[in-house]
């Protein structure tokens, strides 16, 4: 059986029923794309599971078995679609890094159409005037945080499949502007200079950083585009706040009262302190919970619940702490850094680093297509990345 092809086939199929969707708003293929979910997430369960050799991989197996069933069978409050998708991501990235998957040459025209669907859909919908009705869509995403995730996944992909580097950057320079996800560009700004850092800290390079230093403080503070106007209203807004208030009140900020400090007319400039209260609202309500849901979480699917905005926590990191409990978090915050260590000297760490930055003020980790593509690349790149260092040792 040729895994990849299943796994690529799975994930084309998903993106057509995506778009579908998109296009019908049938309620009916939003169920059909559920079952591929669940479908997909049993076959690489039962795959993996009959091949299993190592000892320690059925005892990993079965941890997730005991976790997950705590959360469908004691705590009644997680969501079986987010716990499927949750679990199906863990999968994922065992399964792609057991059987030493490689994309490198493999069927690349596949794998583009994975990759350009979202910004040829998008283009679709400009041409042709349609709109899904579902407010701040783009795409065939509900918003723009779940596209531009998506978009960095598939530049990761397309790494790892032999793309030349000029494509990929064009790809992700246009997919940043139609998206202005002011987030997702300074986490991957972070991202790009930390995988330059020696070169942008020698004394080669002083004269050029100085000079983009200079171009980019000089298009930050006059420059139109919308995504650097919100740039400089979100600063303008934390210096008037902080002449009136300490940063630990800002939670005790109303919304009226920050519009005001602020030169914003659409409430963008004050989208950070919105999650501020929701952070210190959801922690409340969590701490005050008994030490077994403290270690184990209060649910999946529970943040919207717990606090007065309805809303998610846009933290992964806290959403995980908070429905996924300290256990939860060890686990992810483990598996973060195990991978850190081993992609910071590789051109992997970008998106890796990007997307781990991102997490902290947006919630994806329901974002089923993201979530698998992200689950994959750090799966083969680990994969690549050990291979490589073994040939090292060896030679």
């Amino acid at each position: 059986m040729d895994r990849k092809r299943v796994i690529l086939n799975f994930f084309t199929l998903f993106v057509v029923v995506a778009i579908c969707h998109h296009y019908s708003r049938q309620q009916l293929i939003k169920n059909l794309l559920y079952l591929l979910e669940l479908l997909f997430v049993i076959w690489l369960s039962y795959d993996w599971f009959q091949r299993i050799k190592e000892k320690k991989n059925l005892m990993y197996f079965f941890i997730l078995i005991v976790y997950f069933v705590f959360h469908v069978s004691l705590n009644n409050q997680s969501d079986l679609k987010d716990l499927i998708k949750i679990y199906g991501t863990i999968i994922v990235y065992i399964y792609v890094y057991n059987f030493k998957f490689n994309f490198r040459n493999y069927d690349q025209k596949q794998i583009a159409f994975i990759a350009l669907s979202p910004l040829l859909v998008l283009f679709i919908d400009v041409i042709i005037g349609f709109s899904s009705g579902v407010k701040n869509s783009l795409s065939f995403f509900y918003n723009s945080n779940n596209f531009i995730y998506y978009t960095i996944c598939c530049a990761w992909l397309l790494e790892l499949s032999g793309f030349k580097r000029g494509y990929i950057i064009l790809y992700l320079l246009l997919s940043f502007a139609v998206s202005s996800t002011l987030g997702a560009v300074l986490a991957f700004i972070i991202g790009l200079s930390f995988f330059l850092r020696k070169k942008i800290l020698s004394i080669k390079y002083v004269s050029f950083m100085t000079l983009f230093l200079g171009s980019f403080y000089t298009l930050l503070m006059y420059s139109d585009l919308y995504l650097l106007e919100r740039i400089r209203g979100t600063g303008t807004l934390i210096i008037n706040l902080l002449d009136d208030y300490s940063i630990s009140e800002f939670s005790d900020v109303s919304f009226g009262e920050a519009m005001s400090y602020s030169n914003s007319e659409d409430g963008s400039n004050v989208s950070f302190l919105f999650r501020i209260k929701i952070w210190s609202e959801c922690l409340q309500v969590f701490l005050s919970e008994s030490l077994v849901y403290i270690c184990l979480g209060i649910g999946f699917g529970t943040i919207p619940m717990i606090n007065s905005f309805g809303l998610v926590a846009h933290n992964d990191y806290l959403t995980i702490l908070i429905e996924g409990g300290g256990v939860g978090l060890v686990i992810l915050t483990y598996g973060a850094w195990s991978g850190f260590l081993k992609l910071k000297s590789t051109i992997y760490i970008i998106p890796y680093l990007a997307i781990l930055i991102y997490f902290f003020t947006e919630n994806l980790y329901f974002n089923f297509f993201g979530n698998i593509l992200f689950s994959i690349c750090l799966a083969v790149s680990v994969r690549q990345v050990e291979k490589n260092n073994k040939r090292t040792i060896i030679s």
